[in-house]
């Protein structure tokens, strides 16, 4: 079983999180198939709470949303 990325999260992922560091985005994609070292797999509580830098955006580009 995949855990969230965040440290001491045990929450099952719903979302994968990459950053874009040209464009300052983050993106939020659909759960990946398989796990990426170089993606973050967030649960719903940790996707709803997370802010970007300074400067950024977040774009969601999931094509389903998990309800949190």
């Amino acid at each position: 079983m995949r855990v969230c990325a965040k440290m001491r999260c045990s929450q099952e992922p719903v979302a994968t999180v990459s950053l874009a560091y040209t464009e300052r985005m983050v993106v939020v994609h659909d759960l990946s198939d398989e796990r990426d070292p170089n993606l973050l797999d967030l649960c719903p509580e940790h996707v709803r709470r997370m802010t970007p830098p300074v400067g950024w955006v977040v774009q969601d580009r999931r094509t389903t949303t998990v309800a949190v």
